[in-house]
């Protein structure tokens, strides 16, 4: 019974993790509008992905909550990245890691 409780309360933490823009953010006026959330209450970034001509390559604008921007350019994938279902996870400042445990990276 205790692994059950366990196992629920670790389902209840990784759902509340996927939240969109919490309410009380206020989105920066130079941020895209179409731009998605990745973060909490404490910050995180605003993160829009262009569509390029290769499947594993993306244009970026990744900004901080701030509304400073973070990285502007292109990231790169070793497979097809979906950018209509990104479902992102977080953006260490070099790679932008999606829920489905894939990332996409500057290029070096």
């Amino acid at each position: 019974m205790k692994r059950i409780l366990t196992i629920f309360c670790f389902i209840i933490l990784i759902s509340a993790c996927g939240k969109n823009e919490p309410e009380t953010t206020l989105r920066p006026s130079n941020v895209p509008a179409s731009a998605i959330y990745a973060g909490g209450l404490d910050g995180g970034f605003y993160i829009l992905l262009t569509k390029t001509s290769s499947a594993n390559i993306v244009q970026s604008e990744i900004y901080h909550s701030s509304g400073d921007l973070s990285y502007k350019g292109l990231l790169k994938s070793n497979q097809a990245v979906d950018i209509s279902d990104a479902n992102i996870n977080g953006w260490d400042g070099d790679t932008l890691y999606l829920k489905d445990g894939t990332s996409i990276a500057t290029p070096e």
